[in-house]
Protein backbone atom coordinates (compact mmCIF):
# COMPACT_ATOMS: atom_id res chain seq x y z
CA UNK A 1 0.00 0.00 0.00
CA UNK A 2 2.88 2.17 0.75
CA UNK A 3 3.54 3.22 -3.11
CA UNK A 4 0.42 4.90 -3.23
CA UNK A 5 1.17 7.67 -0.27
CA UNK A 6 2.12 10.38 -2.57
CA UNK A 7 4.80 12.92 -0.85
CA UNK A 8 2.64 15.90 -3.08
CA UNK A 9 -0.18 15.13 -1.73
CA UNK A 10 -0.06 14.77 1.89
CA UNK A 11 -0.77 17.33 4.04
CA UNK A 12 0.02 18.88 7.47
CA UNK A 13 -1.65 20.78 10.26
CA UNK A 14 -3.84 22.60 7.08
CA UNK A 15 -7.15 25.09 7.69
CA UNK A 16 -10.09 24.64 6.16
CA UNK A 17 -13.19 27.03 6.41
CA UNK A 18 -15.53 23.88 4.81
CA UNK A 19 -15.49 20.42 3.13
CA UNK A 20 -16.05 22.43 -0.09
CA UNK A 21 -12.66 24.93 0.59
CA UNK A 22 -11.03 21.11 1.70
CA UNK A 23 -12.31 19.14 -1.45
CA UNK A 24 -11.98 22.20 -3.95
CA UNK A 25 -8.21 22.64 -2.51
CA UNK A 26 -7.02 19.34 -2.00
CA UNK A 27 -8.74 18.08 -5.37
CA UNK A 28 -7.12 20.50 -7.66
CA UNK A 29 -3.81 19.96 -6.27
CA UNK A 30 -4.30 16.37 -7.29
CA UNK A 31 -5.16 17.78 -11.00
CA UNK A 32 -2.49 19.98 -11.30
CA UNK A 33 -0.17 16.91 -10.55
CA UNK A 34 -2.36 14.95 -13.52
CA UNK A 35 -3.21 11.92 -10.85
CA UNK A 36 -6.96 12.92 -11.17
CA UNK A 37 -8.79 14.28 -14.12
CA UNK A 38 -11.12 17.63 -14.12
CA UNK A 39 -14.06 15.69 -12.99
CA UNK A 40 -12.38 14.79 -9.82
CA UNK A 41 -13.92 17.61 -7.33
CA UNK A 42 -17.35 17.70 -9.01
CA UNK A 43 -17.66 13.83 -8.12
CA UNK A 44 -15.61 13.93 -5.25
CA UNK A 45 -18.50 16.30 -3.90
CA UNK A 46 -21.28 14.62 -5.61
CA UNK A 47 -20.16 11.22 -3.85
CA UNK A 48 -19.78 12.46 -0.25
CA UNK A 49 -23.07 14.28 -0.29
CA UNK A 50 -24.67 10.75 -1.56
CA UNK A 51 -22.48 8.46 0.41
CA UNK A 52 -20.96 10.36 3.45
CA UNK A 53 -17.40 9.32 5.02
CA UNK A 54 -17.32 10.49 8.07
CA UNK A 55 -16.36 8.56 10.82
CA UNK A 56 -16.20 9.26 14.70
CA UNK A 57 -13.77 7.44 16.19
CA UNK A 58 -13.47 7.43 20.50
CA UNK A 59 -10.84 10.82 20.35
CA UNK A 60 -10.77 11.94 16.68
CA UNK A 61 -12.95 12.03 13.34
CA UNK A 62 -11.67 10.69 10.03
CA UNK A 63 -13.11 10.93 6.78
CA UNK A 64 -12.25 8.50 4.09
CA UNK A 65 -13.50 10.18 0.64
CA UNK A 66 -12.86 8.59 -2.63
CA UNK A 67 -15.22 8.83 -5.85
CA UNK A 68 -15.63 6.63 -9.01
CA UNK A 69 -12.49 5.09 -10.77
CA UNK A 70 -13.11 6.65 -14.27
CA UNK A 71 -11.65 10.47 -12.50
CA UNK A 72 -8.36 8.47 -11.96
CA UNK A 73 -5.20 9.05 -13.95
CA UNK A 74 -2.66 7.69 -11.50
CA UNK A 75 -3.55 5.77 -8.47
CA UNK A 76 -3.15 7.96 -4.72
CA UNK A 77 -3.90 8.13 -1.73
CA UNK A 78 -3.91 11.44 0.17
CA UNK A 79 -3.42 11.97 3.66
CA UNK A 80 -4.47 15.42 5.12
CA UNK A 81 -4.21 16.24 8.93
CA UNK A 82 -6.11 19.76 9.89
CA UNK A 83 -5.41 21.94 12.82
CA UNK A 84 -8.74 22.66 13.02
CA UNK A 85 -11.66 20.13 12.37
CA UNK A 86 -13.61 20.15 9.68
CA UNK A 87 -17.36 19.53 9.86
CA UNK A 88 -18.26 15.67 7.53
CA UNK A 89 -21.26 14.14 7.38
CA UNK A 90 -21.40 10.56 9.41
CA UNK A 91 -20.67 7.32 7.48
CA UNK A 92 -23.36 6.25 10.12
CA UNK A 93 -25.94 8.32 9.88
CA UNK A 94 -26.17 11.47 7.19
CA UNK A 95 -28.00 13.70 9.64
CA UNK A 96 -25.13 13.22 12.06
CA UNK A 97 -21.67 15.54 11.92
CA UNK A 98 -18.25 14.43 12.69
CA UNK A 99 -15.49 16.87 13.41
CA UNK A 100 -12.74 15.51 11.07
CA UNK A 101 -9.13 16.02 12.09
CA UNK A 102 -7.26 13.28 9.70
CA UNK A 103 -8.49 12.64 5.94
CA UNK A 104 -7.59 10.13 4.14
CA UNK A 105 -8.60 10.95 0.01
CA UNK A 106 -8.23 7.58 -2.20
CA UNK A 107 -7.82 7.78 -5.80
CA UNK A 108 -7.90 4.07 -6.76
CA UNK A 109 -8.78 2.52 -10.05
CA UNK A 110 -10.18 -1.13 -8.74
CA UNK A 111 -12.44 -2.09 -6.86
CA UNK A 112 -10.22 -5.04 -5.65
CA UNK A 113 -7.56 -2.22 -4.49
CA UNK A 114 -10.04 -0.26 -3.05
CA UNK A 115 -11.51 -3.04 -0.49
CA UNK A 116 -7.56 -3.53 0.45
CA UNK A 117 -7.04 -0.39 1.06
CA UNK A 118 -9.78 0.46 2.63
CA UNK A 119 -9.60 -3.05 5.07
CA UNK A 120 -5.98 -1.56 5.61
CA UNK A 121 -7.36 2.00 6.54
CA UNK A 122 -9.39 0.86 8.98
CA UNK A 123 -6.79 -1.09 10.86
CA UNK A 124 -4.66 2.20 11.06
CA UNK A 125 -7.43 4.17 12.28
CA UNK A 126 -8.77 2.32 15.39
CA UNK A 127 -5.03 1.78 16.50
CA UNK A 128 -4.85 4.90 18.56
CA UNK A 129 -1.10 5.13 18.96
CA UNK A 130 -0.90 5.17 15.22
CA UNK A 131 -2.87 7.51 15.01
CA UNK A 132 -1.71 9.82 17.86
CA UNK A 133 1.61 9.98 16.09
CA UNK A 134 0.06 10.79 12.59
CA UNK A 135 -1.47 13.95 14.05
CA UNK A 136 1.64 14.63 15.98
CA UNK A 137 3.49 14.19 12.75
CA UNK A 138 5.46 17.66 11.87
CA UNK A 139 6.56 16.79 8.51
CA UNK A 140 5.72 14.84 5.05
CA UNK A 141 8.04 12.41 5.22
CA UNK A 142 7.62 11.92 9.17
CA UNK A 143 4.06 11.36 8.05
CA UNK A 144 4.43 8.59 5.24
CA UNK A 145 6.88 6.70 7.06
CA UNK A 146 4.38 6.17 9.85
CA UNK A 147 2.16 5.34 7.09
CA UNK A 148 4.34 2.69 5.92
CA UNK A 149 4.89 0.81 8.73
CA UNK A 150 1.46 -0.21 8.41
CA UNK A 151 2.29 -3.05 5.62
CA UNK A 152 5.00 -4.17 8.34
Amino acid sequence: MNRLFEEQLVFINEIFESTDSFFETIGQRSIDLDFSKETFIKKLKEREIEFPTGLQLDKYGVAIPHTDPDCINEEFISVVTLEKPVIFRSMANKDDEVEVSVVFILGLKTAKNQLHVLQTLMSVIQNEELMNELMEATDKKELISILEKIEK
